[in-house]
């Protein structure tokens, strides 16, 4: 049998045209890529629904009726009406809840733009812009090291997976690795602050931010990026209003009684998800959800005090989509950058190589008609994935062991 060590390490000195080729082939297997060109193919016919028409619906709807119309559930399903079939069956609010839009305001300043576009234009733009910003930390950030250049991140499945949903993963990914880059290049504290400060938009994955910079006892960081929080907060509340404030509130007894039915279950992939999904009670599933994401924080402190910074950044990228409690399939684009990272540790025995090709090829099982995992991959590789850095640290190996070890199982 062909050791996959020398088969990726044969892959990885292709030719660009034979790569991008690769990469083209996983984008068809794993997302079905007419996804992304449906708006323009099907001009007449409602197109199959995507996380971004809401995004858009939403925007248009903010522009006609003004901030609070966005919480009106009916408004919301007639606009999406035009693009797929309506989700609510039932008005009543003890029938299927189906779907409300429940985003804080900080996320309007990013879906603002969609609301002066037609959706086929704003669809080009949103896809354009996310690549964009992936494409510019990918160079930016990621040197290529022994056995994996930059195509495998760049072009990852979990890439495409995330721009056939249309969703905002690509730009979650941006701004956690500028972020954790900029911790470790030292840069100026108060740019560190305005990007922590971005990750408003979904500051459930922002968790682990403060605790960087805790760890690494960079307090005027520390300190600009409340300055830079309060101002993004002050800007979105002067613009779209308090009562837009009140009004999320207000809604948060519906997303309460949706994810405690166990309704949410199979949007997210968290540990609250998969107790659920077995069956377990929400009382018992929040508490071990909240344990589990305590430990997790614990494991980041351990690799903070010992390991290097190829492992302090693969487990903040890695464990972060860990921590909340909901998280989709594409908050977890991020891992296609740590997996770049700690490829070289795990391909020095035959074991690694197979479950981190394994980890990169995951999201090519992902159904999108059903919108989840027939079991949950991502989050149970990623929790092997951290267990095995934590391994790594323990041992004390390092990054030249691995690379001389890599080097010699390729010949």
């Amino acid at each position: 049998m062909a050791d996959p060590r020398i088969i990726l390490s044969k892959i990885t000195s292709w030719p660009i045209l034979a790569k991008f080729a690769l990469c083209l082939a996983a984008l068809l297997l794993s997302t079905k890529a007419y996804f992304l060109l449906r708006p323009f193919v099907i001009a007449d016919t409602p197109t199959r629904f995507s996380d971004y028409y809401v995004f858009w619906s939403v925007a248009q709807i903010i522009e006609d009726y003004g901030s609070i119309a966005a919480f009106d559930r009916d408004l919301l399903n007639t606009y999406l009406s035009q693009f797929a079939e309506p989700f609510i069956k039932d008005a009543g609010e003890e029938g299927s809840f189906g779907l409300f839009w429940l985003y804080p305001p900080t996320v309007l300043p990013w879906i603002w733009p969609l609301g002066h576009m037609s959706a086929e234009m704003g669809l080009l733009v949103y896809v354009v812009a996310a690549l964009a910003m992936w494409s510019y930390v990918v160079k930016r950030h990621f040197e290529p090291h022994a056995g994996v250049s930059m195509w495998p991140v760049l072009f990852a499945p979990i890439v495409f997976v995330t721009l056939a949903f249309e969703q905002n993963g690509l730009f979650t990914a941006a701004i956690l690795i500028s972020f954790i880059y900029a911790v470790k290049n030292k840069q100026a504290p108060w740019l560190i602050g305005v990007i922590a400060a971005l990750m408003l938009y979904k500051p459930h994955f922002g968790v682990l931010m403060p605790v960087i910079l805790i760890l690494e006892k960079d307090w005027r960081s520390f300190l600009w990026a409340g300055v830079f929080c309060s101002l993004y907060l002050a800007v979105v509340t002067a613009i779209w209003g308090m009562e837009y404030w009140q009004a999320f509130f207000d809604k948060q007894d519906i997303l309460h009684q949706f994810v405690s039915r166990g309704d949410f279950a199979r949007y997210t992939i968290s540990s609250l998800g998969f107790m659920q999904q077995l069956g377990i009670s929400y009382e018992v599933a929040i508490w071990v959800h909240l344990l589990v994401a305590l430990l997790l924080i614990g494991i980041v402190v351990f690799i903070w005090r010992q390991g290097n910074w190829d492992f302090k950044i693969a487990s903040f990228l890695m464990i972060t989509p860990l921590i909340p409690p909901y998280a989709a399939v594409y908050d977890f684009t991020v891992s296609a950058f740590a997996l770049g990272l700690v490829f070289p540790y795990f391909r020095a025995t035959r074991l690694g190589a197979i479950f981190i090709t394994a980890y990169w090829m995951a999201p090519m099982n992902f159904r999108t008609e059903a919108r989840q995992f027939d079991i949950l991959e991502l989050p149970i590789l990623n929790a092997i994935m951290v267990g095995m850095i934590v391994y790594f640290v323990r041992s004390g190996a390092s990054k030249g062991d691995f690379y001389q070890a890599s080097s010699s199982a390729s010949q």
